[in-house]
């Protein structure tokens, strides 16, 4: 009689797959990126084409050290982290197919950010269809010109790179960031490190549009390369310790978190994000079902934005520049169905923590009617520009 496997046993296994699967995806976007056929990339990496598909189709066990000369070829650097097992126990399922789960009670074949959420609720928010008919208003004045087409999408920059930042605590203002981007001038006495963010925001927000304009899949090496402009370079960040002591980290620009990056509030409480370990996983699930959802008509876009927000926010993939990649990718989803972009204010930044946090506990509509009040003064902007008449930003500051 066969041996029944242990629990490590099911833990190996579902590890080693996650590992593979993860790589896997990571050749997948590099020959995409590159132009470049299976065939060649074998010859690259001096593996036979045989031996390439069997890894492409997940057959076969592979040494360590294939895995990160194949890792390293397609310009990754692999790193192991190593992480607290879960709260339960691994299970197999009755069926005996092998497949490892940590929750009994989980409704399978739904991914676990979706799990509890009132998507009937969400759906019936009569604010999406005056903001699917605000849409509809905008699209019988298109097509703008390219002129006014551009300086209205350069107002949205603006203003969006101002609150994305300033959220964040940069201490530029609206007028200095202005002047930053729009003349490269600097302004004195205020921290190297804000003039930089506000630089890298365009730069991630140019890639974004360009994006867009491409209509193609959302992958994990989009993210890390929107991550990588936004930050521009590695750099030191103060941190709090595990002995209550600030201690300096390096913050890596386009890699994913490989500590713990909990945050601590000014009352004591702590947020805590996804585990290092766990971050490819639920990075691919996100995209997936995002890749899944976007074109099936299912759900409202700013439905779709919210749940994506939110999970990102919730993941917090990067030791650095989260709330900002966030936003951006949110607005991705947003303006990939020809929506404007969601400016945050500054002003509004309580109610927006107070809405994500909401979220956590799976309550959504708060977080979609925030986003959908602000949708609408884009709308109302975007509309106002499309007429011809004048373009109102300070209505972000109302």
């Amino acid at each position: 009689m066969e041996q029944t496997r242990t629990q490590n046993d099911l833990a190996l296994e579902s590890l080693l797959s996650q590992m593979h699967n993860n790589l896997v995806s990571e050749v997948e976007d590099y020959l995409r990126v590159q132009g470049m056929t299976r065939t060649a990339f074998a010859t690259k990496i001096g593996v036979s084409k045989g031996y390439l598909s069997q890894f492409m189709n997940g057959g076969t066990n592979h040494k360590l050290s294939r895995l990160v000369s194949i890792a390293l070829a397609v310009g990754k650097h692999p790193h192991i982290v190593f992480s607290d097992p879960p709260a339960k126990p691994y299970q197999v399922l009755p069926e005996g197919d092998a497949m490892i789960v940590q929750d009994e009670e989980s409704n399978y074949g739904i991914p676990f950010f979706l799990q509890e959420i009132d998507m009937e609720a969400l759906s019936s928010l009569p604010t999406l269809q005056k903001l699917s008919e605000a849409k509809a208003e905008i699209d019988r004045l298109r097509p703008l010109s390219k002129a006014r087409s551009h300086q209205v999408l350069q107002k949205f920059r603006y203003a969006w790179n101002y609150h994305s930042n300033a959220i964040e605590g940069n201490q530029l203002t609206y007028g200095e960031t202005l002047t930053l981007i729009m003349h490269g001038l600097t302004a004195k006495g205020k921290p190297l490190k804000d003039h930089l963010d506000v630089e890298g925001h365009e730069k991630a927000v140019s890639m974004m549009l360009d994006m867009v304009e491409g209509k193609r899949p959302l992958s994990q090496h989009d993210v890390r390369q929107l991550h990588q402009l936004l930050l521009k370079e590695n750099y030191q960040q103060p941190s709090m310790g595990p002995d209550n002591e600030y201690v300096f980290r390096t913050i890596r620009v386009g890699e994913y978190k490989r500590q713990p990056n909990h945050v601590r509030t000014a009352d004591g409480r702590t947020f805590y994000y996804a585990e290092p370990a766990t971050v490819p996983s639920r990075m691919n699930s996100l995209l997936d079902w995002y890749n899944l959802v976007k074109d099936s008509g299912e759900l409202h876009p700013l439905v779709i934005a919210a749940i994506f927000h939110h999970e990102f926010v919730a993941i917090h993939p990067f030791d650095d520049g989260n709330g900002r990649m966030g936003r951006i990718l949110m607005n991705f989803t947003l303006m990939r169905e020809g929506y404007p972009p969601i400016v945050v204010p500054l002003k509004k930044r309580k109610e927006y923590y107070q809405a994500l946090g909401m979220a956590d506990f799976k309550d959504f509509l708060p977080l979609t009617e925030y986003l959908a009040e602000h949708l609408m003064t884009s709308l109302a902007i975007l509309h106002s520009g499309a007429s011809g008449n004048p373009i109102e930003p300070y209505r972000w500051e109302e």
